[in-house]
């Protein structure tokens, strides 16, 4: 069986909603499970409302629409439980080449013009759709709210047995770029992406952080969307569940319930972090040190956007736990506690920080 576009789209969307729920799927693990759910009359539904999937009628897809209910270009649209961040996704299927590109019509030659090149080579743009001018459009309205997002998906997966073989991971192994970053980068090179033309984008197979975009061959230096996007997914999930919980009474005994219900879904929730995106840890002081430089499997997936996101996630959790211990003074006034600017900022750093050490060489 070939691999489709479509088979990408799906377990991707399916590996994303999963991954925004996750946090929930640990309260299961704790004894006090039933106090989440139904104590103090709250409702379970609140709790553990799930994140949901759309997705738009080919008829209209390629439609214009700033709004995205009508159209816009995307493939599937991600929202959280928390009804706080929207992200529209158009995936991409890449073709896997070991070939050297040739030099375009100006001369230009391909950074991947050299020998041992290994890279995925993704179309943008059709000469008939101008769907990346469609995605504009809806970019330009949809991300003036915080936490919202309308990205490229370009999973680095060659046919059924790579998909196989990475099954449950595959987010690990596709690169998210954003239609803002894209035209902000082309602009800056003075190649715009130009309407009626087709565009290139290739990812090196070794390091997805080299790549390139041609009608004009330019080496494209726009940051990874990827560490934001996933961040962003788990952390809104995370934060529905707190938020559900300090929304409710706040007796002093009700209070030190709180904390101990945190304190163990936290440590269990950091557990499957760890598991899931294979990075390395080890226990000190009853605190997980991410190891630097060093493989939980023989053949890990472990990359540098791996342990950021672990980072980030980690750095959240630390501070709710910090936080949770001064409860009773805190929820008076937690509407005024700002979880999702205080971990943007982090992430945004992360990124740049991750970015700015990458090296351009395949």
């Amino acid at each position: 069986m070939n691999l489709h576009e479509k088979t990408l789209e799906l377990n991707i969307t399916h590996e994303l909603l999963n991954l925004a729920d996750s946090f929930d799927w640990q309260l299961s693990n704790i004894t006090s499970i039933g106090f989440w759910k139904t104590s103090h009359n709250y409702s379970r539904r609140s709790f553990f409302k799930k994140s949901i999937a759309y997705g738009l009628h080919s008829s209209i897809e390629g439609l214009k629409d700033d709004t995205g209910e009508a159209g816009g270009g995307y493939d599937v649209k991600i929202k959280s439980g928390a009804n706080e961040s929207v992200v529209f996704i158009q995936y991409k299927k890449g073709v896997f080449s070991k070939k050297k590109p040739k030099n375009n019509k100006n001369g230009n030659k391909s950074i991947f013009n050299v020998s041992n090149t290994k890279y995925f080579k993704f179309k943008l743009n059709s000469t008939k759709s101008n769907q990346h001018f469609t995605l504009r459009k809806l970019s330009n309205n949809i991300t003036k709210k915080p936490a919202n997002a309308v990205v490229y998906a370009f999973p680095l997966i060659k046919d059924i047995i790579d998909l196989e073989k990475n099954a449950g991971k595959i987010i690990r192994q596709t690169k998210f770029v954003s239609i803002l970053d894209i035209d902000n980068e082309s602009n800056d090179k003075k190649h715009p992406f130009k309407f009626g033309k087709s565009h290139s984008y290739r990812i090196c197979a070794k390091d997805r952080n080299i790549t390139e975009m041609n009608y004009y061959y330019y080496y494209y230096g726009g940051l990874d969307s990827s560490i934001g996007i996933i961040c962003d997914v788990i952390i809104l999930g995370i934060r529905k569940s707190i938020n559900n919980l300090l929304n409710n009474p706040t007796e002093k005994e009700f209070i030190k319930e709180h904390e101990k219900i945190l304190e163990l879904t936290i440590d269990s929730y950091k557990k499957y972090i760890l598991k899931y995106f294979e990075v390395p840890a080890y226990l000190e002081d009853n605190k997980y040190i991410i190891e630097k430089n060093k493989e939980i499997y023989p053949d890990s997936l472990t990359s540098s956007t791996d342990k950021a996101v672990v980072e980030i996630v980690f750095d959240y959790l630390d501070s709710i736990s910090l936080w949770s211990k001064n409860l009773e003074s805190i929820i008076p006034e937690y509407k005024a506690f700002n979880f999702t600017q205080n971990i943007k900022l982090n992430i945004d750093y992360k990124t740049k920080a991750l970015h700015n050490t990458n090296m351009i060489k395949i």
